[in-house]
């Protein structure tokens, strides 16, 4: 009997401190991404181009080969301000919803002469949440932003007759591509690297949804902390009824 009010004290302690594992609520959320183009070795000679951001994210970036002229353009997402009656993004686990972070166009290939592109490149996932699905700014304000950075690095051969890229990598900064955006968690996974083709548009497309609730440190601390003494609390006893 004893055992049983142990245990039954350490739910009321799981309880008190809110601790469940049920599944995320529904989530909804926009986006905006940014990205930033680096140690480029080929083409040489080149121009690279990083444009500075929006007022809410969103910028374009490119390498262009100077010898020959053409280019490699990244353009970011832009979703954040949604007009009052829009529906946003849902993110509900599960689900959750397919998402195209960023488009990737060519430009200029020439016709003669194919260009290398080897670069590295910084990506930045910009996620603002809500808790309802239809925007409002005034009844369904924003819980708050949180981002996640995917780096990696593209190599590339482009002309008009192909377009061959034999190494795009993409690996989410975050352990588990899980971030914090307002009062939710988020995760991004299922990255993948959609070729441009000339004349057509290729991108960078994830899957993002709401995992399930996961207890903050502090409470899975005081948890442990509870648990423990319950343990102790029962060994003691259980020592005086075989003492006595």
């Amino acid at each position: 009997m004893t055992r049983l009010k142990a245990f039954a004290a350490l739910a009321a302690l799981v309880a008190a401190l809110g601790i469940d594992a049920r599944t995320a609520r529904a989530e909804f959320f926009e986006f905006s991404s940014t990205i930033t183009i680096s140690n480029v070795t080929s083409p040489i000679p080149n121009v690279v181009v990083n444009g500075a951001p929006g007022p809410n994210g969103a910028n374009t970036a490119s390498v262009t080969d100077s010898t020959v002229g053409d280019s490699i353009n990244f353009n970011g997402r832009n979703r954040v301000n949604r007009p009052n009656g829009f529906s946003h993004l849902d993110a509900t686990f599960p689900p959750g919803t397919d998402i195209t972070i960023m488009t990737i166009t060519l430009s200029n290939l020439s016709d003669t002469q194919t260009t290398a592109f080897s670069f590295d490149y910084q990506l930045t996932l910009s996620v603002t949440d809500y808790n309802f699905q239809i925007a409002n700014n005034v009844t369904n304000p924003t819980t708050g932003s949180g981002t996640i950075v995917v780096a990696g690095h593209l190599v590339g051969t482009y002309d008009t007759s192909q377009q061959n890229t034999s190494v795009f990598t993409m690996v989410p900064q975050a352990p588990g591509g899980i971030f914090l955006a307002g009062d939710s968690l988020y995760q991004l996974f299922s990255l993948a690297f959609i070729p441009p083709s000339d004349g057509g548009i290729g991108g960078i497309t994830a899957h993002l949804n709401s995992p399930p609730s996961i207890p903050e440190p502090a409470s899975m601390t005081l948890l442990v902390i509870g648990a423990l003494g319950m343990v102790r609390m029962v060994r003691r006893r259980n020592k005086v009824s075989v003492n006595a």
